[in-house]
């Protein structure tokens, strides 16, 4: 047998098992969890100036001046649902001012150039703000009520907290 080549045994084949113990199996595919869109709070406010921005220069152009503040108010309560929870407290207090800013590009887009239309787009920006100040009101409201509920209150806590630890 001194000649002869051992010949080596067979590797055991665990029970349900197709494959030779020392052949890695590649990992199965799992089936896709749903994973909910979550932005930062500067994607928030990006999006809310965005659609102020697009729904103004529609309310400008069409002359229905609901347009403004209903995309005011249909962004900000998207923004409260899709942002991330520790982002919460920068995103709730931004949506006016985020307004503001689409609302000045989009005016300073449409207004005439030199000095009548400084003064055009200045009257319109006040008539905007006066008829958009509802929407401007329940919109910041929903931001606020959606954002208690998703943990704004736990945000808050932790922003005091952190002060705290600065002061001492």
């Amino acid at each position: 047998m001194r000649g002869e080549q051992q010949r080596a045994a067979p590797p055991r084949i665990r029970r349900g098992s197709e494959q030779p113990p020392h052949v890695r199996r590649a990992a199965k595919p799992s089936t896709p969890t749903y994973q909910p869109l979550r932005l930062t709070a500067r994607g928030a406010i990006t999006g809310i100036v965005a659609v102020s921005l697009v729904s103004t220069l529609i309310s400008v152009w069409s002359g229905a001046p609901i347009v403004s503040g209903l995309g005011f108010f249909v962004a900000s309560v998207f923004a409260a649902f899709f942002t991330r929870v520790k982002d919460l407290l920068p995103m709730c207090v931004c949506p006016p001012v985020a307004y503001l800013g689409g609302a000045l590009v989009a005016l300073a887009l449409t207004s005439a150039g030199g000095d009548e239309g400084a003064r055009s787009a200045l009257l319109s920006l006040m008539m905007l703000l006066a008829g958009a100040a509802p929407w401007l009101f329940f919109g910041t409201s929903a931001v606020l009520v959606i954002a208690v509920f998703r943990g704004l209150p736990r945000q808050i806590g932790r922003f005091r907290a952190d002060l705290r630890k600065d002061r001492s």
